[in-house]
């Protein structure tokens, strides 16, 4: 008997872990209704210390999105870029960057905070190649 509960328990697990999306997809709520994005792309990779991150993020609205909507970064207010949103789904956004940065959506008309995502930049790191020299001379 505790071994079918256990087994029941189990499956419901699995299939709860198995049915959620682990992507840039985020839910988002404005007066009582959920909205869902995504973020493409999600992750910028840096080939030397030195170098930017220009990358175009494209947010994808998979509902119609609300109203008219901003886009900016956290730390930096001067950035927003606001969109109408009447007859568009998708909107482009230049980020410049060198480190992980958190970029927000907010509602233009009452500054809401409808959602925040991470775009992450990570540096580079060359594999070591691994030389098969035996050490133990015994």
């Amino acid at each position: 008997m505790k071994i079918i509960k256990l087994l029941t328990i189990t499956t419901i697990i699995c299939l709860y872990i198995t049915s959620w999306e682990l992507s840039a997809k985020e839910k988002i709520s404005s007066n009582n209704v959920q909205y869902s994005f995504s973020l493409q792309p999600e992750i910028c990779v840096l080939e030397s210390p030195q170098s930017f991150c220009h990358q175009t993020v494209v947010f994808e609205f998979i509902d119609q999105p609300p109203h008219n909507i901003c886009i900016y970064i956290k730390q930096n207010l001067a950035s927003k870029q606001c969109y109408s949103s009447k007859h568009r789904s998708i909107f482009n956004y230049v980020v410049n960057t060198d480190t992980s940065i958190e970029l927000v959506i907010e509602d233009e008309i009452t500054h809401k905070i409808l959602g925040i995502t991470e775009f992450k930049v990570t540096k580079y790191k060359p594999v070591r190649q691994r030389r098969r020299f035996s050490w133990n001379l015994l």
